[in-house]
C-alpha cells in the first residue's frame, strides 16, 4: 500500500512543547486566502520552521501541520507576483508545486478594487509560465458574472481577450460561476451591483462559447464544483487537486505515485491505475479535488472582490490581516 495521506508525528512548536502534528503529502495553500500574493514571508518562514498552524473555521479548533512528508504545494493566486522570486527555496527543498492563476477581468466594474492591473496580471502570468513551464500555471476565470454592467456578449469577450493573451502559457482553463452565499449578495447590494441569476440556459451558451475559444486555443476547459452538470455540452467538473495533473507533471515523485497509483505499476502510455478513496471528502458537495490539507486563514485577503466568500467583511478582514502571523501559524 502506499502512504497514507494524513500521517501524524511529532513536531516542536516554537514554544519548545512536543505537540502531534498531520503529514500530508499534498498541501493547499490555499483556497481561503491568496496567500502568495499576501503572505509569501509567512509561507517561507513556516516552511524553515517546518510547520504551520491551522485553525478550523467552524469549531476553533488549532491543528498543526507537519512539511515533513510534503511533496507537493498547490497555490492559489490572483498575483502570485510577491511569491515568484522565492521558487528556487521550494526547488532547492525537492518540492514539487503548480499554480491555479485567476485572471479575470472586472476593471472596469471595480468589482476586484485591490488588484494591479490587468496587463500587469498578465505580464506576472507569463513569467511565471516562462519560468515553470505551461502545465504548471492554470488559467482560472473565476467567477463568471453577469450584471447590470456586463452582458453575455461583453463577459464572453473579456474571456476571448485575455485567452488570446495568455493560451500559449497555459494548458487549462477552469471557469464556474458565482455562488451566491448570502455575505457575496449583501456585500453586491452594499455596493450597488445587480447580480444577473443566470439560467441554465444561459449558462450553456456561456459554456459553449467559451469551450469553442478553449479549442482554438488548444486548452483543455474544466467546470469548478458546479451544482449543474456539463458533461452534454462537452465539458467537465475538473478538479483543481488533480490526480492525472499531478502524474502528468511529476510522475518522477515516488511517494507521490505511490500515494495516487496502485502498486502494480502502469505503463505511462497506457496511464496509471489510480487508487480509490482519494476524493478529498472534506470539500463542498460538488468538489472533485483529491486529498489535500488547507494552511490558510478566511479574513486574511486584502483584495476586496466583491464576490468572494472568504472574506466576512473589510472591517474584519483588515483586523485578520493585521494578525496573520499569529493566526496563520506562525
Amino acid at each position: 500500500m502506499g502512504q497514507k495521506q494524513l500521517d501524524k508525528v511529532l513536531i516542536q512548536n516554537k514554544s519548545g512543547q512536543n505537540v502531534e502534528a498531520i503529514a500530508p503529502l499534498i498541501i493547499s495553500a490555499s483556497r481561503s486566502t491568496d496567500l502568495p500574493a499576501h503572505h509569501s514571508d509567512w509561507f517561507f518562514n513556516r516552511l524553515s520552521a517546518g510547520y504551520a498552524k491551522w485553525v478550523n473555521p467552524f469549531n476553533g479548533k488549532e491543528q498543526y501541520v507537519s512539511f515533513r512528508e510534503c511533496r507537493l504545494f498547490v497555490f492559489w493566486s490572483k498575483y502570485p507576483a510577491p511569491f515568484t522570486n522565492h521558487l528556487e527555496e521550494l526547488e532547492k527543498r525537492g518540492l514539487n508545486y503548480y499554480f491555479h492563476f485567476t485572471l479575470n477581468d472586472y476593471e472596469a466594474e471595480n468589482y476586484e478594487p485591490q488588484l494591479p492591473p490587468l496587463m500587469e496580471r498578465i505580464d506576472t502570468f507569463v513569467s511565471l509560465s516562462e519560468r515553470i513551464g505551461p502545465g504548471r500555471v492554470l488559467w482560472r476565470f473565476d467567477p463568471l458574472i453577469i450584471s447590470d454592467k456586463i452582458d453575455i456578449d461583453e463577459l464572453l469577450e473579456r474571456v476571448s481577450r485575455i485567452g488570446k493573451t495568455i493560451s500559449q502559457y497555459t494548458s487549462r482553463l477552469t471557469v464556474s460561476f458565482l455562488t451566491p452565499y448570502q455575505k457575496v449578495i449583501n456585500r453586491c447590494k452594499k455596493r450597488g451591483v445587480i447580480l444577473d441569476e443566470i439560467s441554465r440556459e444561459k449558462r450553456d451558451v456561456i459554456l459553449k462559447a467559451i469551450l469553442q475559444m478553449s479549442k482554438e486555443w488548444n486548452i483543455d476547459l474544466f467546470t469548478c464544483a458546479e451544482e449543474n452538470n456539463y458533461n452534454e455540452v462537452g465539458i467537465p467538473n475538473g478538479k483543481c487537486v488533480d490526480e492525472q495533473l499531478i502524474v502528468k507533471e511529476f510522475n518522477g515523485d515516488t511517494k507521490l505515485m505511490n500515494f495516487l497509483c496502485e502498486d502494480t505499476p502502469v505503463d505511462l502510455f497506457t496511464g496509471y491505475k489510480f487508487r480509490s478513496g482519494l476524493k478529498d471528502t472534506g470539500q463542498r458537495k460538488n468538489c472533485n479535488c483529491i486529498k489535500s490539507k488547507d494552511i490558510g486563514k478566511y479574513n486574511t485577503c486584502l483584495y476586496d472582490c466583491v464576490y468572494c466568500y472568504a472574506n466576512s467583511s473589510s472591517r474584519m478582514k483588515e483586523k485578520m490581516y493585521d494578525l496573520h502571523s499569529e493566526i496563520l501559524g506562525g
